[in-house]
């Protein structure tokens, strides 16, 4: 069978494009639009794209990639916008190459997140470069400055304060608010000074720590959680390619690739030779974070935040295989998964710690190979 097709199928193109342009008009048709733009360029669609990737070929994911890219062009510019493609491109095409390659699941999970982690800071590195000072400085600059012309700024501004999110001094509070001559009211530029001072701030510390996060959180989810979530939809997409066609042609139909010995998802475990580094990190990202140094501090967080990925992943595992064993329903176990990945990370983290230590599913071998394929045992 061949496995050099561009676009697996023209229905499936077709599809991930709208689902692309209705996701990059939600993102930009908001008064946020930059703020969600850059969001859903950095977190969410590393994973979609890495499902057309599989479920749709390598042409669909270009050209979803470019019609998001595009979208972002209009409302960040074209510098911006190129940043994020570019950001988006190498770990998808990492990803492609390993499955057209039909490399080990184990290597190419390894491959995603290493060159996930050093493209991430070369493209600070380059940023830093052309903007001639820290990348975060300028987005937050650029985030007050975005505020400052939007229509509803002062609307903001007052749900913000009154919630507690912002402050004034009691100075500027008792004439935070001035008429204008065009009736109504707006803040003083004391107050709105005072109040760009507290989000450029705020922006600033959340941005100085996402570079950082993205390279020990997003990566092991994206070289884990995004192969496996891309195989599960790419499969299903190519079983009803071949159950529309003609029984007979189904034999010569087109397979694909896949990554190699990929074990089913409620079977994957950290295999005990890569266990016990993780519960290094997990034991000095503790004594670090104690130290009160900042660096070592920010070097904990990232080990701490690679520890608790792998063991999550393991605990969302033992979840879905817990409730295949109880013939829960397949819609029932994907919202579980999404539920344990986005809201309570920690408890299943919790949970693949247990399940490390118990070997409850009983998947271990007792002369388990300390080989490269990665969570992958006949159970």
């Amino acid at each position: 069978m061949r496995k050099d097709r561009i676009i697996y199928s023209t229905g499936s193109f077709s599809l991930t494009l709208a689902l692309t342009a209705i996701i990059t008009v939600a993102l930009c048709a908001n008064p946020f639009a930059g703020f969600y733009v850059m969001v859903g360029g950095l977190f969410f669609f590393p994973f979609f794209l890495q499902i057309v990737l599989r479920a749709a070929g390598p042409g669909s994911a270009l050209a979803s990639l470019t019609l998001f890219g595009f979208g972002a062009g209009i409302r960040l510019g074209a510098g911006p916008a190129l940043f994020v493609c570019a950001y988006l491109l190498v770990p998808l095409t990492v990803y492609g190459w390993c499955l057209y390659k039909n490399l080990p699941a184990a290597k190419s999970m390894l491959a995603i997140a290493l060159s996930y982690a050093v493209w991430v800071l070369a493209l600070y590195a380059l940023s830093f470069r052309i903007l001639g000072e820290a990348p975060f400085e300028a987005l937050s600059r650029m985030a007050v400055e975005s505020l400052n012309t939007m229509p509803e700024r002062d609307g903001l501004l007052s749900a913000a304060y009154s919630y507690g999110l912002l402050g004034l001094p009691e100075e500027i509070a008792e004439v935070a608010v001035i008429q204008v001559p065009q009736g109504g009211a707006t803040f003083s530029p004391e107050a709105l000074a005072e109040f760009f001072k507290q989000i450029h701030t705020r922006a600033s510390l959340w941005l100085r720590v996402l570079v950082p996060s993205l390279i020990s959180s997003l990566g092991p989810y994206l070289a884990l959680g995004g192969v496996y979530l891309s195989d599960y939809y790419g499969k299903r997409q190519a079983q009803r390619r071949i159950f529309r066609m003609p029984e007979e042609s189904r034999a010569a139909s087109y397979a694909p690739p896949e990554l190699k010995g990929l074990a089913p998802f409620h079977q994957w475990h950290i295999p005990r030779h890569l266990a016990l580094p993780l519960w290094i990190m997990g034991g000095v990202s503790l004594l670090t974070r104690l130290s009160g140094q900042e660096a070592l501090s920010l070097a904990g967080a990232m080990l701490y935040n690679i520890f608790t990925a792998c063991f999550a992943i393991q605990g969302i595992s033992l979840v879905n295989f817990m409730q295949r064993q109880r013939g829960v329903r397949s819609a029932m176990r994907g919202i579980t998964v999404f539920i344990l990945a986005l809201i309570l990370p920690q408890a299943a983290m919790i949970l693949g710690m247990f399940d490390q230590i118990s070997d409850q599913r009983k998947l271990r071998k007792p002369n388990e190979s300390n080989g490269s394929d990665t969570g992958r045992n006949e159970s």
